[in-house]
């Protein structure tokens, strides 16, 4: 694994996921069974990681929190991919006035923070994991319509499209026989991306007391409770925080600009690839006449081909995806 932090956030989101699914059969107490002689035990073999204020066992209460959080993310990623996604190919589809007008509003549903406005919808329709279920997926939804209008815009003018349409294939039929079979692994891979946005809204209103409410079990709620007890019980406030910081770390990479992100180092011998002190890519573009040749297999010692790397969508020193050897 060339990055460690991946690597292990990962590793975290794959237990908690383990974890959630096998919650009735990894845990010994219930989540809601109070106990008076145990208030605030530390961890020990009966209780793995110690008691709240009303005796009940914390890492019993965090795998059913992370059930529940993991049920409201899928839920609601879930809703806004089908919603979105159908918003989305009539978009690209139709195009036009009716294009031109739903992308303002969408343009206006991505301006606001996407907390925010699931935040004044939870007010307005009350606190309950239906309502932020719903909060959820309607924040979602104008971006899996903006990433679906996108790629549906560019396989219209497709020639496998064009084809079929003079075939005399509807308009129903090809946006469900050819452009939704295209859209599937793209829709996929940002769905599975967008679920540890969605855990950390849901941990965030719960939080804020307008998500999960007791004796249901949730992260954020968790926290709010460990506030009073942190300089006598540490462990109320570490585990569920724990949990959550591999989610921060995904969900604060998967809305990175794409200039933040770390490119890989050019190895010696490539003179198609400049690098700065820091290892990363110069992106300041060179005028046309300076533009650095193109490596071949000859000018690369260590290698026989030269590869495209990972940055091919940054115009790097004026070449669409400078060359490494490897």
């Amino acid at each position: 694994m060339r990055n460690p932090v991946v690597a292990v956030s990962g590793a975290f989101i794959l237990l908690y996921c383990l974890s959630a699914l096998l919650a009735p059969y990894i845990v010994s107490h219930a989540p809601d069974v109070m106990d008076a002689r145990a208030r605030l035990a530390p961890p020990s073999l009966e209780h793995p990681l110690g008691t709240d204020q009303f005796g009940r066992d914390v890492f019993s209460r965090v795998v059913h929190g992370g059930r529940v959080s993991l049920q409201v993310a899928f839920v609601a990623v879930f809703t806004a991919v089908i919603v979105g996604g159908a918003i989305g190919m009539v978009m690209g589809y139709v195009g036009g006035l009716f294009d031109a007008l739903a992308s303002r509003v969408l343009d206006v549903l991505i301006a606001f923070p996407s907390l925010l406005l699931a935040l004044f919808l939870v007010a307005v329709l009350g606190p309950d994991l239906k309502n932020l279920i719903l909060a959820i997926s309607l924040t979602r939804v104008p971006y899996f319509a903006r990433l679906t209008r996108a790629e549906v815009s560019s396989l219209v003018e497709r020639p496998f499209i064009e084809a079929s349409r003079a075939a005399g294939a509807s308009g129903s039929r090809l946006m469900l026989r050819h452009i939704l079979p295209n859209l599937l692994p793209l829709l996929v891979v940002f769905a599975t991306t967008d679920v540890a946005t969605a855990i950390i809204a849901e941990s965030s209103l719960s939080y804020l007391g307008l998500g999960a409410q007791p004796p249901t079990p949730s992260w954020g709620r968790m926290l709010t409770e460990a506030r009073a007890f942190f300089g006598q019980a540490v462990w109320l406030a570490l585990c569920p925080g724990l949990g959550l910081q591999p989610l921060r770390r995904r969900a604060a990479r998967r809305h990175r600009p794409p200039a933040a992100w770390p490119m890989r180092r050019a190895r010696n011998g490539c003179r198609g690839c400049t690098s700065d002190r820091s290892g990363m890519f110069d992106l300041t573009p060179l005028p046309s006449s300076s533009r650095p040749a193109e490596p071949t297999a000859a000018s690369c010692p260590s290698s026989t081909k030269p590869r495209w790397t990972s940055g091919s969508n940054v115009k790097i020193r004026g070449v669409r995806g400078a060359r490494e050897c490897r």
